[in-house]
């Protein structure tokens, strides 16, 4: 039971490292570092947009980051659960807020769920699930 628990930590922190250089790669607007988080091949749904693979999903996002000037990216939740020593699911939830080459500001806050593989010694991102969260108002 202990060296179970400590593999589980071990994984639970090793996707909590890979998901701060995703993050920070965002923040770069470094496409190919971005990428870099991303399995060989991958599926993509964004609330209803679909990228069923790495190339449409690559060329989708080094034509995002071409538009953008500075983005901000800040996790708010994030768990991880270990399926089995290769396979991990990280979900949770980030707030963005990005200017763009037009000079437009957009942001809001996205639920994630993430499956991971571990290929190597590396944890990649296998699969991406994220969902628009409604603006929170005051009441």
């Amino acid at each position: 039971m202990l060296k179970m628990n400590q593999e589980k930590r071990q994984i639970e922190k090793a996707i909590v490292q890979t998901l701060d250089g995703y993050f920070e790669a965002a923040r770069r607007c470094d496409a190919g570092g971005f990428m870099s988080f991303f399995a060989g091949e991958l599926t993509v749904i964004e609330d209803a947009e679909i990228r069923p693979s790495r190339k449409v999903f690559e060329d989708w996002i080094y034509e995002f980051f071409k538009g953008v000037v500075k983005l901000d990216v800040a996790p708010e939740e994030r768990r991880v659960v270990p399926l089995s020593l290769d396979v991990a699911v990280a979900t949770g939830v980030f707030g963005y807020s990005a200017q763009t080459t037009t000079g437009d500001t957009v942001g809001g806050r996205n639920a994630y769920t993430f499956v991971f593989v571990k290929e190597g010694e590396r944890w990649l991102i296998h699969n991406v699930h994220e969902s628009s969260l409604p603006v929170e108002t005051e009441a």
